[in-house]
């Protein structure tokens, strides 16, 4: 047998049916394939992001197992999405407070009784239970009126004289009334920005210390260490942008607020808890158009209740000696999103800031006027006319029709006038 020649076969993709199916998938021209060396190049230019990842995809599927494709492609048009988000939080609290007080005691005022809490413990006499020395010469309804004229009294109060006998024994009853509303409302408008497929972060709010112990190892005493954890208003969001101006926008939204009610105290030390609330949503809209994320509501209703055993829950006349106290507290939070597509600014371009139209202040205006920073009259007469009334502008000048064309120079400019 005889050898007649020596071929070296190398078995590669076929890259011209694989960017046949390319260009038909995504629509975009300006996508090539190459191979070298085993792995699959694609390079060129996609319209968008969603170009690029389908052809990516259409790749990965046509090398064989564990082919390695390098995606080498860049993506025209604006890829950079600015996010202006509003956190708009309403807290309504509303509560009603009836308490009743009865204070007894005899001529010399050494035996003092007191019944109900009613916001109010008259001067001298603490809580005084039966039989509480109050202090010689101390009369109840008179304790009772220093007390609210000390400022430590509901909005609404009753101070009456019950029941007063002839050895000296009085009973006095206080009646304290109290009816709270409040609204609270905040506001925050972060703007972000962030490149087609990146994530992007914003903290508006602070971090409060928490002291950590480490597990000891043996023969030593544990550790303690900080650890920081964050509050406030807290966004993150990622942008694709999709074909025809289409972005898909991946949106965690997170309000947290120091919750010292629930705190825990260890060693002396105080540790808050967090109040927070988050949602986590996926959409997709155009440029310039907005979705709001509602329907986090949060509703408080508290009753309490402190009387005097038994005798309390009679009706009508356990009124006497019983405290009633009713809050209500409602927090909603409502979130807007509004993505846009923006470029940066062109190579020169001037822009603007706060500072612009603002100077620090000389010592007359910050000493005699009060002012920490006066506007830039010149800004204001060049771009904004200042305090000129009417409008400003160019220079109108004579009638010229009335002018010899010789008296009129070459390059000079003829006025029509207004008249």
């Amino acid at each position: 047998m005889k050898q007649i020649g020596i071929l070296d076969v190398e078995v590669a993709i076929d890259t011209s049916n694989l960017q046949q199916n390319i260009q038909s998938s995504t629509g975009a021209r300006g996508i090539r394939v190459s191979s070298t060396e085993g792995q699959v190049v694609l390079s060129g230019t996609a319209v968008d992001a969603v170009a690029a990842e389908r052809a990516m995809a259409i790749a990965t599927g046509s090398v064989p197992k564990g082919g390695v494709v390098v995606n080498a492609m860049s993506v025209a048009g604006p890829q950079q999405v600015m996010l202006e988000v509003r956190f708009l939080e309403v807290n309504r609290s509303a509560g009603r407070d009836l308490g009743v007080n009865l204070y007894a005691a005899n001529a010399n005022g050494t035996n003092v009784g007191n019944t109900g809490l009613g916001g109010v413990v008259p001067s001298g006499t603490g809580r005084a239970s039966i039989g509480t020395p109050a202090g010689a010469g101390t009369i109840p309804l008179l304790a009772t009126a220093g007390t609210l004229a000390s400022g430590a009294t509901p909005y609404g109060s009753l101070l009456t004289s019950v029941l007063r006998l002839n050895n000296g024994m009085s009973i006095d009853s206080l009646v304290t009334a109290l009816e709270t509303k409040g609204v609270l409302r905040r506001l925050a408008e972060p703007n972000l920005m962030a490149l087609s497929g990146d994530a992007a972060r914003f903290l508006a709010g602070g971090e409060f210390p928490v002291p950590v112990a480490s597990t000891p190892v043996a023969g030593t005493f544990p550790t303690v260490t900080i650890e920081f954890k964050k509050f406030g208003v807290e966004l993150a969001f990622v942008p694709t942008v999709l074909s025809r101006g289409v972005i898909n926008l991946r949106v965690e939204p997170s309000v947290s607020e120091l919750d010292f009610q629930n705190a825990v105290t260890i060693g002396g030390t105080t540790i808050p808890a967090l109040s927070r609330r988050d949602a986590r949503t996926t959409v997709e809209l155009r440029d310039g158009q907005s979705f709001a994320i509602a329907g986090l509501l949060q509703t408080r209703n508290r009753q309490d209740v402190s009387q005097v055993p038994w005798i309390g829950s009679v009706p009508v006349l356990g009124t006497l000696f019983r405290s009633s106290s009713y809050q209500q507290q409602e927090t909603d939070l409502v979130i807007i999103v509004t993505p846009r597509l923006v470029a940066p600014a062109a190579p020169g371009q001037a822009l603007a800031s706060p500072l612009d139209s603002r100077m620090p202040a000389n010592d007359v205006d910050f000493f005699l006027n009060g002012q920490m920073e006066v506007r830039k009259r010149y800004n204001d007469y060049v771009n904004s006319g200042g305090e000129v009334k009417g409008p400003y502008g160019h220079m109108i000048g004579p009638d010229v029709r009335s002018v010899a064309p010789a008296a009129v120079a070459p390059d000079q400019p003829v006025v029509k006038s207004l008249n």
